[in-house]
């Protein structure tokens, strides 16, 4: 009889500890679908003005004379999240990661203009404008320690934009310091290193 109700007692103990750790685990799926959906929403906010900028400068008279795109970076580790690939809440990633240094100078990978510089996301977008193939192209470069130029600037290919930091969402080795590049054609994300050489 003892042993049956310690028997009983173990088990009521086990469940209430099972209930706990289940209660916990809900918690913390709650937290991260808050901060998924938090992420989420900025995310889209943040794509409606990029858009909306690249709407605002991409003239007809801005022309991408060549699609000979040059690395972002001079020098990087090795890129560490490919375009398309889940992040850890299991959205596609937007764009591709090259880890870097803080502080790693970025660079314009083709000529236009700098339709967005927001140092409250720490992001540049340039607007390279329309080229021979009829297609739209922008570029943005993200996590951004500082920004070295301003809205409004035209840039060269080559031209410095800012320098690598680890600023906003970013996790992983080394303090995540990493450039995030993302290419758009006619508005649409698209795979950086299908036109972006890596070197």
């Amino acid at each position: 009889h003892t042993a049956q109700s310690q028997l009983e007692a173990a088990l009521l103990d086990a469940n209430s500890t099972l209930t706990a750790q289940q209660a916990a685990a809900q918690a913390q799926t709650t937290v991260t679908d808050a901060a998924k959906k938090a992420y989420e929403e900025a995310t889209a906010a943040l794509d409606a003005y990029v858009r909306a900028q690249s709407r605002r400068y991409t003239t007809a008279e801005l022309r991408l004379t060549s699609l000979d795109f040059r690395c972002p970076l001079d020098s990087y580790g090795r890129i560490t999240t490919q375009f398309g690939e889940a992040d850890p809440w299991g959205i596609p990633h937007r764009g591709t990661d090259f880890a870097a240094p803080g502080g790693t100078p970025i660079y314009a990978i083709a000529d236009g203009i700098v339709s967005a510089a927001r140092a409250m996301n720490s992001y540049v977008q340039v607007s390279h404008g329309t080229a021979d193939d009829g297609c739209r192209y922008d570029s943005l470069y993200a996590h951004m320690s500082s920004i070295a130029v301003a809205e409004g600037t035209a840039v060269r290919r080559g031209d410095l934009l800012g320098y690598v930091g680890n600023t906003g969402n970013v996790y992983g080795a080394g303090g995540g310091y990493h450039l995030h590049l993302e290419l758009r054609v006619n508005g649409s994300r698209t795979d950086p290193l299908g036109y972006v050489p890596s070197r």
